[in-house]
């Protein structure tokens, strides 16, 4: 019987890797991210590169240089925040998809009350109108995909875990901000500076 492993793909990946980041809250450098990250994770230093770049590139994990060192971080609030503004871009969508429905229709009603047998536009009027037909079906269609409950909750559930974690990471935020400035004798602002940190942050409601 085989024994191989299962290749992991790069979504689970990533996955692992950003656990290791929320699961102490720390900042880590380029070295510490290969080579603690490969032993939380059990992946290779190369995985762990290439799910690195893509949580970069999703903006889940930051990163910048302090002293020629580069230096990586992830906190749980990053993914409530882009989480909160795909809710909000989604139900901008369902929005504009319910008044082109609506605009529409009234369009199908117009042309069929104003319809005429005898008019010599009739041809032309009843396939405008089956143009008009086609395009609500596809609007209605969208619109059932963004209306989503099962979505939408699931969205607004991952919403709240991500907020509690981001509460309880205040304090975390406190104490790599006195171990920057103890041991990288980094001072206050330029750690709120280099890790984009809000010196205004209070608790998400």
């Amino acid at each position: 019987m085989s024994t191989r492993k299962k290749q992991l793909t790069l979504e689970e990946k990533q996955q692992k890797l950003k656990e290791f980041f929320h699961d102490k809250n720390e900042v880590y450098s380029a070295k510490e991210v290969d080579s603690m990250g490969s032993a939380f994770t059990g992946m290779t230093i190369v995985a762990v590169k290439e799910a690195l770049g893509g949580l970069i590139g999703e903006g889940i994990v930051q990163t910048d240089k302090i002293s020629n060192t580069n230096y990586y971080w992830s906190f749980p609030s990053f993914e409530y925040n882009m989480k909160k503004d795909l809710v909000v871009e989604l139900n901008k969508e369902l929005e504009e998809l319910k008044e082109k429905i609506k605009k529409e229709n009234e369009n199908i009603k117009k042309l069929q009350a104003d319809r005429d047998p005898n008019a010599g536009e009739r041809d032309k009027q009843l396939e405008l109108l089956a143009s008009l037909d086609e395009e609500s079906v596809t609007l209605k269609e969208e619109l059932t995909q963004y209306a989503d409950s099962e979505f939408i909750d699931t969205l607004k559930s991952e919403i709240k875990i991500a907020k509690e974690a981001a509460n309880r990471n205040l304090d975390n935020i406190a104490s790599l901000r006195s171990y920057c400035d103890k041991k990288l004798n980094v001072v206050n602002s330029e750690f709120n500076r280099n890790f984009q940190i809000d010196p205004d942050m209070d608790y998400l409601d």
